[in-house]
């Protein structure tokens, strides 16, 4: 992912993908009952951090070439500013 340029609609699935791992993550953490069960955590972070870090520099390379990085990242921008913005902006 962090050669090759991936396709809006493939880097739309993979944050969905990464978002529904991250709170299968946060929830599976919090309903542990002793931290020895849930021993791969620090390996599974490391995981999924150098996974956002590839799906970060997808999206940055994805708006600078075309300047649209799917509609994920779009209703986010939305979601973050209020929608007071025109889509032209």
């Amino acid at each position: 992912m962090m050669v090759v340029p991936v396709p809006a609609a493939i880097l739309d699935f993979l944050l969905a993908m990464n978002i529904t791992a991250a709170l299968v993550i946060v929830l599976v953490s919090m309903y542990v009952k002793r931290p020895l069960d849930f021993s791969s955590f620090p390996s599974l972070l490391l995981v999924a951090t150098l996974f956002r870090l590839a799906l970060n520099i997808s999206a940055t390379r994805l708006v600078l070439r075309s300047g649209y990085a799917g509609k994920v990242i779009n209703a986010f921008g939305h979601f973050v500013i209020g929608g007071r913005w025109s889509s032209a902006w």
